[in-house]
């Protein structure tokens, strides 16, 4: 598992960059929602529109990974986290304008 973020690919940026987010998505999913079920507590956000907001705040912990992976001299997987975090800032648009529609 170490091995997979020793090397210095795009590919390690954009999965790190992905999968971090998401990660702190579900437990603030799972910390938020209480004795609501999760599916019905995201349904709730998407009424009153916070769940586009929830999912950028998310996105924020990606400078820590992008600094790091610079400290380390790994560059294409630091350009891996730039295009990962252009990824997840699309989702969050898509989120953002379901909230408007629905």
């Amino acid at each position: 598992m170490l091995e997979f973020f020793k090397r210095d690919a795009n590919r390690t940026g954009m999965a790190t960059a992905i999968a971090f987010p998401l990660l702190i998505f579900i437990v603030a999913l799972v910390v938020m929602s209480g004795t609501m079920g999760m599916i019905s507590y995201v349904r709730t956000m998407l009424v009153f529109g916070t769940l586009s907001k929830l999912l950028s705040l998310c996105v924020y912990p990606n400078l820590i990974i992008f600094y790091l992976y610079l400290h380390y001299d790994r560059n294409r997987s630091a350009k891996g986290v730039v295009w990962g975090t252009l990824i997840m800032a699309t989702v969050v648009l898509i989120v953002y304008l379901a909230q408007k529609i629905y």
